[in-house]
């Protein structure tokens, strides 16, 4: 083995440990940031601050592990290289899952209230109490809201079944039940459903609320969601209503 080779098979054995250390590193600020914030230890600048450096150490862990594999095949024993491997494939899921995010956070309009009717949006009622310390009002945001919604998510609109209303509004909230949102209210009479439901990571929580009605021989279902903080919320509230639409149809059968 030339002097070259010992001393990339050094330099590559430095960046394998390099890997491994910021992976470990990365996986630690991951357990701090978003189950800190939903255990309230931190807040959410922090939270999200910490994330930053989550994705960064995941990044450099990536390159780190590629380029010191590449140096030390066939010279690293099995166990290093194993670990190594590891590192790489741990840090690269989440560096890939951090792209998809940024990309969809690129193409995603810069707004958190997403509603079918952007006329007379559903109002939230029984969630209000729960939303008095929100950073983001109850209110809907309003026009410039609702134009950019149009834009970017054309296909969100009321849904229209000819099932009778008590029908429909069972299977909503037998529907909202399975999605795994918490049921706030449910109120036959006047045909609404509220609830909240709350993202897996970071555990921020966004509230819906169901509005069902009879209009001639069709019953209309509008669906409104909301997050509590957040300037955009990465096309997360139109994903919701777009799978309630999906399974409320499976359901009723339209």
């Amino acid at each position: 083995m030339t002097e070259l080779q010992t001393a990339g098979g050094a330099w590559g054995t430095r960046l394998c440990m390099v890997s491994i250390y910021l992976t470990a590193i990365g996986a630690i600020l991951a357990l701090a940031a978003g189950p800190g914030y939903r255990a309230g230890i931190i807040g959410v600048g922090a939270g999200l601050l910490t994330y930053v450096a989550v994705s960064l150490a995941m990044l450099f862990a990536t390159i780190a592990a590629s380029v010191g594999l590449a140096m030390t095949k066939g010279t690293a024993d099995s166990a290093s290289q194993a670990i190594t491997w590891v590192a790489f494939f741990a840090a690269l899921l989440v560096t890939v899952n951090n792209v998809v995010w940024l990309n969809r956070a690129r193409t995603a309009p810069p707004i958190h209230d997403i509603t079918t009717d952007l006329n007379q949006p559903p109002e939230f009622v029984a969630i209000l109490p729960l939303r008095s310390d929100a950073p983001n009002p109850a209110e809907y945001a309003g026009d410039e809201t609702a134009d950019l919604q149009r834009d970017a998510y054309p296909d969100v609109e009321t849904i229209v079944v000819l099932d009778p209303a008590g029908i429909v509004f069972d299977s909503a909230l037998a529907v909202a039940g399975e999605l795994g949102w918490e049921i706030v209210d449910s109120n036959a009479q006047a045909g609404r459903i509220e609830a909240t439901d709350t993202t897996a990571y970071f555990g921020f929580k966004d509230d819906v609320v169901i509005r069902i009605g009879s209009e001639g021989p069709q019953t209309r279902i509008d669906v409104r969601s909301k997050s509590r903080v957040g300037v955009g919320d990465v096309g997360t509230n139109a994903n919701r209503i777009r799978r309630f639409r999906e399974r409320l149809l499976e359901v009723i059968g339209s």
